[in-house]
């Protein structure tokens, strides 16, 4: 961009505002990046979450029946003669 300057320009004013432009672009993508990592690792939790629920579920229905009749035949032999 420096060939584009016109002859007469002050260098410095011209180097000081390319600074401020590429600073404040800088800042700007590093907050949109920011933002869009947030939002990706949210997105990232409640999908874990979503699978750790359906471990559980499936893992609640392996369990379940074999609980039922542990307790059905404790109930048995408590209540047997």
């Amino acid at each position: 961009k420096a060939r584009t300057l016109k002859h007469g320009t002050p260098l410095g004013a011209w180097l000081y505002r390319t600074a401020v432009l590429a600073a404040r672009e800088m800042r700007r993508s590093q907050a949109i990046r920011t933002r869009h990592e947030a939002s990706a690792g949210a997105i990232m939790q409640s999908r874990q979450n979503d699978n750790a629920t359906s471990e559980e579920e499936s893992l609640w229905k392996q369990v379940r029946p074999l609980l039922d009749d542990f307790l059905a035949a404790a109930r048995a032999a408590r209540h047997a003669p």
